[in-house]
């Protein structure tokens, strides 16, 4: 289905976000120490 597909991509790309955003707040945190 089309639907389901275009979710999936969905949910993905923000789970991508999530994570890369994530990944720069830490990596903020140990430069600001």
């Amino acid at each position: 289905n089309n639907g389901y597909e275009y979710a999936l991509a969905l949910l993905g790309g923000a789970l991508a976000v999530l994570i890369e955003g994530a990944g720069k707040l830490s990596l903020d945190r140990v430069i600001s120490r």
